[in-house]
């Protein structure tokens, strides 16, 4: 898993070959399944991580659920929406920058406004998601 893959197909290839990867993919949808209990029915909950932490169990999450999840890998502020329902995952979608290239160099003013912020180059002050695409 430490080789960096250009596209969701590269990691579902890893899943195929590499038992430790889907090991790993289902303890980590089981980590994702423990944060959603612990919230309520209307709450969400913003998890950031980096390379394969996100690819693996999301397309194992997406093959469960008969969800094809197909493109590159996530970059920066990319990854998944999981909406569980009774502490079951019901739906998955990528959410995605629109166009990697034309980002902005600073984002313009939101229309409205929160703070999310983490750790894995993904800090903005926006909930205008009108830059985002599922």
């Amino acid at each position: 898993m430490s080789n960096v893959r250009g596209t969701l197909s590269d990691w579902a290839e890893v899943l195929r070959e590499r038992e430790d990867a889907r090991k790993f993919a289902s303890d980590q949808l089981a980590t994702w399944a423990r944060v959603a209990m612990r919230v309520g029915e209307k709450d969400r909950v913003l998890a950031i991580s980096h390379g394969g932490i996100i690819e693996l169990p999301a397309i194992t999450l997406g093959q469960r659920l008969r969800v094809p999840l197909e493109g590159a890998s996530f970059g920066y502020c990319e990854g998944v929406v999981i909406t569980y329902a009774k502490n079951v995952p019901g739906r998955i979608e990528i959410v995605r920058w629109l166009a990697r290239r034309e980002w902005p160099a600073r984002p313009p003013p939101p229309t409205k406004t929160r703070s999310v912020t983490s750790g894995s180059g993904c800090s903005r002050r926006s909930t205008d998601l009108g830059h985002l695409s599922k």
